[in-house]
């Protein structure tokens, strides 16, 4: 499982991406510097299932994110978006057994909170029918 300065450092990179491509470059400096400012929110969940779900995720949650790390049959690393109109990165981990699925997204959070991460996990559960 990754940690919060990891989660951080890929949100980090996922919100610079992200922001190049919508913003003037005479602003990109500014809104980085923000960003990196704001605190790490993280959310997780286990759900218990029938059978390994990573083929089913794979497939599903692959259109909705970036693949970042893949471990097949073991581990999914997503970055996804949040929040209004999808366009605060979302960090998802998902480890897969035979019994179970855990998930823990992390996301940052300004001055109005929109439990990014918290959506994350309930979009990618939504995705699944779980």
């Amino acid at each position: 499982m990754i940690q919060e300065e990891r989660a951080g450092q890929l949100l980090d990179e996922a919100f610079e991406q992200f922001f190049r491509s919508v913003a003037p470059e005479e602003v990109v400096e500014a809104g980085l510097k923000k960003y990196a400012r704001l605190r790490v929110s993280r959310a997780d969940k286990q759900v218990p299932c029938g059978g390994n779900l990573y083929s089913q995720a794979r497939q599903l949650l692959t259109e909705k994110g970036t693949v970042l790390e893949d471990e097949p049959e073991r581990r999914l690393l997503l970055a996804t978006g949040g929040g209004v109109k999808q366009q605060n990165p979302a960090i998802l981990e998902m480890l897969f057994t035979e019994e179970s699925l855990t998930l823990t997204a992390w996301a940052k959070e300004g001055l109005i909170p929109q439990r990014t991460a918290q959506g994350a996990v309930r979009s990618a559960l939504s995705a699944l029918g779980l």
